[in-house]
């Protein structure tokens, strides 16, 4: 079973079985396993999207236009990734966390637009083209995925004090946890640090 949060009916950790205290464990392994661990960190998780989040309060319609700036990244995300897995240059380990990523992120994706309309808000649709460059080599293509991840994480931080509803406070920083792994992975498989910093940045 997934952790649960009895205050929290939106839970992102992965399962079966795969507890904060496991993560930590293959996480302390990272040196010594590679990639094997970064498929790890990469394992699907459960979700519980809440009912209970309306637009009943003062500030809904404000924090659906808040969303909606995290929404467009997502629609991006997503569409990146698409490209980047039809790709020839990923390597195996690489194009199947490619391809667990692009889950996360259309499971993001498929979240806010809920949560927005919930909210009384619009969806924003995705752009009907993206300008998505071809690369000549897996470590460009990573770098262009680093940074992409790192500008939703940021998104998501500067957003989270513009949110009225606590609940979606802590749904905005689960999904920024789930922005900053995919960052980490992505530089440790570059051979980078994968937290260069204490703080985000």
């Amino acid at each position: 079973m997934a952790e649960k949060n009895p205050t929290n009916k939106w839970t992102v950790f992965p399962s079966p079985g795969f507890s904060r205290r496991d993560f930590l464990i293959k996480a302390s392994l990272m040196g010594v396993t590679g990639l094997w661990t970064l498929e790890a960190l990469a394992t699907p998780a459960e979700v519980e999207f809440s009912p209970e989040i309306k637009g009943d309060y003062s500030g809904a319609r404000e924090d659906a236009r808040v969303l909606n700036s995290s929404l467009a990244l997502e629609h991006m995300l997503v569409a990146f990734y698409e490209h980047a897995c039809k790709s020839i240059l990923f390597k195996a380990a690489n194009q199947r966390l490619a391809e667990r990523f692009l889950g996360h992120h259309k499971l993001h994706r498929d979240m806010l637009m809920k949560l927005i309309t919930r909210l009384g808000g619009v969806p924003t649709n995705p752009l009907a083209r993206y300008d998505l460059e071809s690369f000549k080599s897996e470590r460009d293509l990573i770098k262009s995925l680093v940074d992409l991840e790192s500008l939703s994480s940021y998104n998501y931080a500067q957003n989270m004090p513009l949110l009225k509803n606590p609940l979606l406070i802590l749904n905005a920083s689960q999904i920024l946890g789930a922005e900053a792994w995919h960052t980490a992975a992505w530089r440790m498989s570059l051979g980078e640090n994968p937290a260069p910093t204490a703080l985000l940045q």
